[in-house]
């Protein structure tokens, strides 16, 4: 369980990286079935427009998404940071998310949802502690801006 003094959640879940097929995150040729769902060991199929954006931001430079509360933006976020992760994992090359959230106050919630959407090692880096310490063994790193600048 996250807390804010940064505990981390550790994954359960075997990952075989080498059998994840990630065409589905780049073409809508490829079908996201319920079978990839599994495969790629992820809380659930997203909607229609939630892979859109998925295969828009991945095939381009950059993407901002803007939905109302509720729409599944983080959803998005963590489906693209597993994606980005198993690409750097069959490459045998390190991988590391920094999720930045604008207020404290929202650390916890943001860090549980991507847990239990991605499954990856993910870690509150907390008010008390150096963001140095926290990228060694986690995937992804919950923070606010203001704790870079510090």
């Amino acid at each position: 369980q996250i807390d804010d003094r940064s505990t981390a959640i550790q994954s359960t879940a075997v990952l075989d990286i080498n059998e994840i097929n990630l065409l589905p995150f780049v073409d809508e040729i490829y079908p996201w079935t319920n079978d990839y769902t599994k495969q790629f060991n992820v809380k659930h199929k997203p909607h229609n427009y939630q892979l859109e954006i998925i295969r828009h931001a991945v095939n381009s430079t950059n993407t901002i998404v803007c939905l109302r509360t509720g729409a599944g933006k983080t959803y998005i976020a963590a489906l693209l940071i597993k994606y980005h992760y198993v690409k750097k994992m069959k490459q045998s090359k390190h991988f590391l998310a920094l999720f930045f959230v604008p207020r404290k106050a929202i650390r916890q919630q943001q860090a549980i949802a991507l847990k239990q959407a991605t499954n990856l090692h993910v870690e509150i880096c907390g008010d008390e502690q150096v963001v140095q310490n926290c990228v060694v063994h986690n995937d992804i790193i919950v923070l606010t801006p203001q704790k870079i600048c510090k």
